[in-house]
């Protein structure tokens, strides 16, 4: 999963907020070079992976489960190895902070984005779908303490939960959310699919992720990930 994962990031960081016209063979997959983020050269996995291997390590570790070991990790990961795909303040914030006390106390943790989703998919392989809410919540609001950003976070483990424990088809997953976390989805769903596409709302970010888990191999997503642009490495 995880490793699936990176590939679309990788492929999807070359294309990331690329106006149309610079997009070019839109049905050829190959890892291109971004024409503005130099650092992250093709076929790199970005930030979103790397966060995402930090919430994996902390899991394998058993340590407990709280902000202070979320950023902690989060610092170690970035580390032992510096990357390109994050952005530049929060960069410049991970290279010039030494420890989880420091992180915490000075990181802005209310981004409304979808930073938050991207690294979560790890925990939804937990049995516990109300174990699967929390850890998710509390890695969210170390960075995304916003209603946008851990309802994205807890929609994006929740789709791999689904999947890890075979609830059903495909086609199933957006009603499957949408009972298991208090309906709060439905109006999201289908409001999108109506063509209000925009990337800064919570509502839609889902629906895209939904629509491309939906729509079967990797290949597929990777294309229609390329096609629709904007953070199209998440």
């Amino acid at each position: 999963m995880l490793l699936e994962a990176a590939i679309g990031d990788a492929f999807g960081a070359g294309y990331e907020y690329v106006p149309h016209k610079g997009v070019h063979n839109p049905d050829k997959l190959v890892y291109v070079q971004h024409p503005r983020h130099r650092d992250t050269r093709p076929g790199m996995y970005t930030d979103d992976t790397q966060m995402a291997l930090a919430i994996s390590e902390l899991l394998l570790s058993e340590n407990e489960w709280n902000a202070y070991n979320v950023a902690e990790r989060f610092l170690t990961c970035f580390q032992r190895d510096p990357r390109g795909g994050y952005a530049k303040g929060f960069h410049g914030f991970l290279t010039e902070t030494k420890s989880a006390d420091a992180f915490l106390a000075n990181i802005r943790a209310n981004s409304d984005k979808s930073g938050a989703a991207m690294r979560a998919s790890a925990i939804g392989l937990l049995p516990d779908i109300k174990q699967v809410v929390e850890y998710t919540s509390i890695q969210a609001s170390v960075t995304h303490n916003s209603t946008d950003g851990i309802n994205s976070a807890i929609a994006s483990s929740l789709m791999v939960h689904y999947f890890a424990y075979a609830f059903g088809t495909r086609k199933r997953l957006p009603h499957w959310i949408w009972r298991a976390w208090n309906g709060w989805l439905e109006c999201c769903w289908w409001n999108c699919y109506g063509g209000n596409w925009d990337f800064r709302n919570f509502a839609c970010r889902v629906s895209i992720c939904v629509s491309l888990v939906c729509g079967g191999c990797i290949r597929r997503c990777c294309n229609r990930g390329k096609r629709v642009r904007g953070e199209s490495d998440h």
